[in-house]
């Protein structure tokens, strides 16, 4: 390219493709017949969902990017939260979508329904990728008629979703960048210890004010200090290693033992300067805990 094409005057037609996006909705119903009036909104909501895939494809990918390193550079965060963020938003959006396809009623879509056979959502790629950067791989889905979930998918698509399968995903990389937290042991200081102790003076002052409340009843006494009680023997299991191992093998929970508690840590001093952005990252914030 001659370097001074790219100060070069550009149409805003041309530039985002215009034609080629504007071309794009076919409605089967019109080549048998009459055409479904809907069936332009049915195309372009789910045209416009996978313009969004592609966008949380392009976010996700870099945030691989910042996370498959050994060493993060904590630089870097601030841009992991703001792709984050941006996820989070589109997905609202995807959500919201809903409201313009309900627009349409359920006899609107039974007038071009049957041309659209087999054809479904599950065959979106896109979507499928989503997934599996996310971390949702094939030992935490089921079946369906013993056969893989991509099995939908053209071969080329089946290719990539395998290679996906086989890299790490951003569950996984963020897990082990959670394990690397410095703090959690040092210098004669033990975060899971301390915690402990706090957790067990904060069950300590619950009972005492309970048990001095004249206000209530014996039998709404004895119902506060066993929910009381029964907070506490949570926390325990919380920061049992062996119960959170049992609860990996069971399937209850994916996180490994020292990322949650690196995770709690970031939570409980996510007032401090150097864990205000970690604690974003997680979707922690001052009005939602």
């Amino acid at each position: 390219m001659n370097p001074n094409e790219k100060y070069a005057a550009i149409h805003y037609h041309s530039y985002l493709g215009l034609d080629k996006i504007l071309e794009a909705q076919v409605p089967r119903s019109g080549q048998f017949g009459k055409e479904a009036h809907d069936e332009t909104l049915f195309i372009i909501i789910h045209q416009v969902y996978e313009l969004w895939f592609k966008q949380i494809l392009h976010e996700l990918q870099s945030l691989i990017g910042l996370f498959e390193a050994e060493a993060v550079d904590e630089k870097n965060i601030g841009s992991a939260v703001s792709r984050i963020d941006r996820i989070n938003e589109i997905f609202k959006l995807l959500i919201h979508q809903i409201d313009v396809l309900e627009t349409m009623t359920p006899l609107d879509f039974l007038e071009f329904r049957n041309f659209l056979f087999p054809a479904s959502g599950f065959q979106s790629a896109q979507f499928r990728k989503t997934e599996v950067m996310l971390g949702l791989k094939m030992p935490q889905r089921f079946s369906y008629q013993e056969k893989p979930y991509y099995n939908q998918l053209s071969s080329a698509q089946q290719e990539e979703i395998k290679q996906l399968e086989s890299q790490r995903s951003i569950f996984e990389l963020i897990e082990d960048w959670l394990e690397r937290t410095p703090f959690i042991k040092c210098d004669g200081f033990s975060f899971v210890e301390e915690y402990k102790i706090a957790i067990a003076k904060m069950i300590e002052r619950e009972k005492q004010a309970i048990t001095t409340n004249e206000y209530l009843s014996d039998e709404e006494r004895e119902a506060r200090l066993t929910m009381v009680s029964g907070n506490g023997e949570f926390f325990q299991q919380v920061l049992d290693p062996t119960a959170h191992a049992q609860k990996i093998e069971e399937g209850h929970v994916r996180i490994s033992y020292d990322a949650m508690i690196a995770a709690v840590m970031i939570h409980v001093y996510r007032d401090q300067p150097i864990l205000q952005l970690p604690c974003r990252l997680f979707g922690f914030n001052y009005d939602n805990g």
